[in-house]
Order: C-alpha cells, then structure tokens, then sequence
C-alpha cells in the first residue's frame, strides 16, 4: 500500500475516532443532566439501626453561630426548645410501643435542659423530665393521676412554645402573602410544557410517554440554575408523578445544598416520608424502624440554610415563618392519629399526597 493511501486510512480511522468520542460525550453529558443526582441510598436503615440518646438530643444550634440581638436569640431559642421537646416526645413514644422502662431511661437522660437560655423554659422542662422518669420508672401499672400530670406539663410546653415564638411576634405576614410565596402553579405550567401526560399513576408509569415525562421533568429541574425555581419544579414533579413514583433522591439533594428556598420545609417533610415508607428497613408499621436523627440532620440543614438567609434578608416573614415551623415539626411517631402504622402515613395525606385509587392498585 502506497503511502498516499496509508495517509488516506489513517484519516478515516482519526476521523471515525473523532465521530464516536463526540457522540459518547453527548450521550455522556445527557445522561449526566438527568442522572446526576446520586443513586438512593437503601440502606439508610441499617437492619440493627437503632437511635442512641445521643442520637436523639443532638440537633441543636449554637448562638455563637448567629447575630447577637433578640431576634436571633429567640430563633436559636424556639429551634432548640422544639428539638428538646421532640426528642423527649420520641422516647414517651417508643415507650408507649415497646413497654422498655429501661431503654427509655437510658434515652431521657440525654436530655440536656442547659441548652436553653430562657429559666422558665428551663424549669418547665425539668419538671416534664422528672415526671417522665417517674412514669417509665413505674412501668405501665402507675397511676392515672401520674399520667395526667405528665400529659398536663406536655401541654404546658406545647402552649409556651407556641404562642412564645409565634409568627406575629416579629413580622406580619398575611395569608395571602404566605399563599402567593409559595404558588408554584407559573412553574408548575413551565416545567410540564411539552409532556404528554397529564397526570402520571401506576397505569401508565411504565409508558413510553410516561417514562419520556419523567425524563424530560429532572433533566429540567436538573439544568435550572436558579434555586428558588429549582425547588418549585422539584414539588411540581412531586405532585405531577405522585408520592410512589418520585425519586427522593432529587428532593435529598436540594435538602443539602445549603441554600434557601420557602419550598424546602415542605420538600423535607415529603422527601422523609418517602424514606421512611420507600426505603428497604424502615417501613410502614408502628414497630419499623424509624429514624428520626437522619430526619432531623436534613432539618438542621434547611434550618440554618433558611437562618442564614435572613441574617441577610431581615425583613423576609416567609423565611422566618419557614424558619419557625421548620422547628415546630414534630418527628414522626409511632402512635398518632393513623391507627394502623406510624405518623408517616398521616404526614403523606396532610401533605395532599395520599395515593388515588389508582396509584394504590
């Protein structure tokens, strides 16, 4: 073979290269934008996991992290007072289900009322520690009058606190303001243009214009750069998809990416649902695995992302009330309003995600 044709191959061969490498890289990149968020983590529930007291009092914030002024001090306050009394509702819980004196006493002594600043707080939850102890210490055959005085001081604690660091205490915020902040049906309208689905249920989910839906909807919210909208896309695919379909990876990722959204307090209190229902371990009934210090990590994160926020926006009564009923939030319980499982499954239709006839089937 002359060296004209040698020279005539090794172009087609360079040239054929070129062609693939090109093509790869697309390919590449376009998987990338719809599967660059990390795969699930499944075994989020250990099969032996279990919260340690530790576990269960550890989310609190610091007020150094924070401005020195009332304002922040009471933020700090109510988030720490809310992680106290959560912890401490978890482990009456646990021994309402499991009958563990032993374990519940062994998780109460974590409970550290020096993390609060305000004495009266102090006091009031002194006295619901005491009286827990009694009762766990007494078992299941004390006195009624002993459990009276434990419900009555959780009532007391509940009340203080609410109306405490209630939302008219720093700002005004008018239904209508809240509602329009959180609108999301402009975004709702964009990110659904072109689908071919109105809606998306066990029916049609394996579809190829379902599954070409859902493909066109994260690489969307994956490419949106603003923030803000990327969180409202992100419940507009919730909703669109439904609960059983969503892939709360896509939620996990915003609940850690340190930035503010008001959408955020509702994409948590969805995306630990979805652990707590979807994920190998955890689980449905009263007896599962519940783990609510994974849950609590993701809502220390979106609560400093939303204080954050307001150090530089003071005057932004969505973010402090977000900030105020991202600490109110209770952890899920076993025993509650749902007869039949834990609190999850009350959290999913509050939320407007109870599945339809069809996506149950």
């Amino acid at each position: 073979m002359n060296k004209k044709k040698w020279t005539l191959v090794i172009a087609l061969v360079l040239a054929a290269a070129i062609t693939v490498f090109f093509i790869v890289k697309k390919h590449s990149s376009d998987c990338d934008e719809i599967e660059d968020y990390y795969p699930y983590e499944e075994t989020i529930c250990e099969e032996d996991y279990t919260e340690t007291g530790e576990d269960l009092f550890c989310n609190y914030l610091s007020p150094k992290d924070w401005p020195n002024d009332d304002f922040f001090h009471d933020m700090v306050e109510e988030y720490n007072a809310f992680a106290l009394l959560n912890g401490l509702k978890t482990v009456f819980d646990e021994w309402m289900r499991f009958e563990s004196s032993e374990r519940a006493l062994e998780l109460i002594q974590h409970a550290d009322v020096e993390r609060l600043a305000s004495p009266d707080l102090r006091e009031l939850f002194s006295r619901y520690i005491m009286l827990g102890r009694q009762l766990y210490t007494q078992g299941m055959d004390n006195t009624d009058s002993l459990f009276k005085q434990f419900y009555f001081c959780q009532y007391q604690l509940d009340s203080t606190l609410t109306t405490r660091f209630y939302i008219d205490r720093y700002v005004n915020l008018t239904e209508e303001q809240y509602d329009a902040a959180l609108d999301t049906r402009s975004q709702t309208q964009e990110l659904l243009k072109g689908t071919r689905c109105e809606t998306i249920s066990s029916e049609n989910i394996n579809s190829s214009d379902a599954q070409k839906d859902i493909k066109m909807i994260l690489k969307r919210i994956h490419k949106e750069k603003d923030f803000d909208k990327k969180c409202s896309y992100t419940m507009a695919y919730v909703y669109h998809v439904g609960f059983h379909h969503t892939d709360f990876s896509v939620l996990d990722k915003l609940l850690n990416d340190g930035r503010y959204s008001p959408q955020l307090f509702f994409l948590w209190r969805i995306w630990r649902c979805g652990v707590q229902l979807c994920t190998p371990n955890c689980g449905p009934s009263t007896w599962s695995i519940i783990p609510n210090k994974i849950y609590n990590d993701r809502r220390q994160k979106i609560a400093e992302a939303t204080l954050r926020h307001i150090v530089d926006h003071r005057n932004d009564a969505v973010a402090i009330n977000q900030f105020l009923i991202t600490a109110a939030q209770t952890n899920i319980l076993r025993d509650g309003q749902f007869p039949l499982g834990n609190e999850s499954f009350t959290e999913v239709y509050y939320l407007g995600l109870a599945p339809t006839t069809d996506d149950s089937e």
